[in-house]
């Protein structure tokens, strides 16, 4: 049996019953806009919606929403807030209720390198290259935070010196993190320079002549090249015959070891000239003076720490006997018998100093009012033969002769091998 029920309650019925059967109508809003259909837009990017609300912009509630974020050029996808996976793209929203979900995009950074922009693995220059770990995306750009590792290569002729940008400029490889702005990175390379002695090109710690040699402090890089401000030493060393004048182009062409600043390639020039010995009764000269048997020759100027005179140089030499001695005469590479006389040192020079030993004559006569000897007292060279003779003065006559002479001969012969002592006896004639 079917209840009968009044008009009225029926149409009251019917109207609770549609109202509990109808589903009720939630929003999606991303980013503080309402989803309204399948794609909304921002600057930094996009998000595609699968499937899209009803025309009025509302979901059924358990309605599973995907939601799929799309960068603009120059950003990137970082996450979402209110998902089912925050973490992930595409993601899932489950509409049990208004869902107010958030998108972030965050922007891709450019690299610069020497006004360059990065869009591979390398970059390079006339001085060198740069390599670029990890290269950026296929974008050019690179994802907020990443770390890009830089590592220079010098080409020949050039160094790298330094990085100005990066974590760590003064180490190579250097790092760059890609966060708040693209990055303007600047590597620095500087030229290396050659070195030239008299025309040879130096390569090593020494530099070989026919006339000496230079050593090289410190000595070349692997390529033969020294870097921008560099301080090199050159040692002159002369072989034996040779003496080092000068050098030109250095910092300091009087002196020996000399330096040359590294800033351009450099041009230096060695001079050696050659050096004479002088020699004197086969005494090699060393020093202010030579002595002999015989007596002594001072040099003015003394040759140098070598021993050796310069070329042209002009040397005086004065002989000073000693006592018993006399000088007589210069022979070889001088000439005359003035006890000073001056050389040109252009060669090897020997010269012989002549000293003569010499000996005294004493004579005397016994009384001395008794006469005379011809010749009197005197110096005379060794084996000198003197010929003396007695003259009486009047009233007197020669007797005879003493000391180192004998006989009554007015007249007598004396070998001057040592000193010698004579005496002229004279005796008073009679009345």
């Amino acid at each position: 049996m079917v209840a009968a029920y009044p008009p009225l309650m029926v149409m009251a019925l019917a109207s609770v019953g549609f109202f509990l059967l109808r589903a009720p109508s939630i929003t999606l809003s991303i980013n503080g806009l309402k989803v309204t259909g399948t794609s909304i837009s921002f600057s930094a990017g996009s998000v595609s919606v699968s499937p899209a609300p009803q025309s009025i912009g509302e979901y059924t509630r358990n309605t599973q929403v995907t939601l799929t974020a799309t960068p603009a050029l120059g950003y990137d996808w970082k996450s979402w807030a209110g998902t089912e996976n925050d973490t992930s793209n595409p993601t899932i929203v489950t509409m049990s209720r208004d869902k107010q979900i958030t998108v972030n995009f965050e922007p891709r950074f450019s690299l610069i390198v020497n006004n360059q922009l990065v869009i591979g693995s390398f970059v390079s220059f006339n001085e060198g290259s740069v390599s670029i770990n990890p290269p950026p995306g296929g974008d050019g750009k690179y994802s907020s935070g990443t770390v890009v590792t830089l590592t220079a290569r010098s080409d020949s002729g050039y160094d790298w010196t330094g990085w100005l940008g990066t974590n760590r400029d003064t180490s190579n490889p250097a790092t760059v993190t890609m966060s708040d702005s693209n990055k303007n990175i600047t590597v620095t390379f500087e030229s290396r320079f050659s070195l030239m002695v008299s025309n040879q090109l130096v390569i090593g710690s020494v530099v070989n002549f026919t006339e000496g040699s230079v050593s090289v402090n410190p000595a070349l890089g692997d390529d033969d090249k020294y870097a921008y401000g560099a301080k090199v030493s050159l040692t002159a060393s002369p072989t034996p015959g040779y003496g080092w004048k000068n050098w030109v182009g250095t910092g300091s062409d009087a002196s020996n070891p000399a330096t040359v600043m590294i800033n351009s390639d450099k041009h230096v020039t060695v001079t050696f000239e050659l050096r004479f010995l002088l020699t004197i009764n086969n005494q090699a000269v060393t020093g202010p003076g030579v002595s002999f048997t015989g007596g002594s020759v001072s040099i003015n100027p003394a040759p140098g720490t070598d021993g050796r005179y310069t070329k042209d140089a002009a040397a005086t030499l004065t002989a000073s006997p000693a006592e018993g001695y006399r000088f007589d005469h210069w022979s070889g590479d001088a000439s005359g018998n003035d006890t000073s006389v001056t050389i040109t040192m252009n060669a090897n020079k020997s010269v012989t100093a002549t000293f003569i030993k010499v000996y005294t004559l004493t004579t005397s006569v016994d009384p001395t009012e008794g006469g005379s000897i011809s010749p009197s007292s005197g110096t005379y060279d060794v084996g000198t033969s003197v010929i003396l003779t007695a003259i009486p003065a009047s009233g007197y006559r020669f007797d005879h002769w003493s000391g180192d002479a004998s006989g009554n001969d007015t007249s007598v012969t004396i070998t001057m091998n040592a000193n010698k002592s004579v005496t002229a006896i004279f005796i008073k004639s009679a009345p």
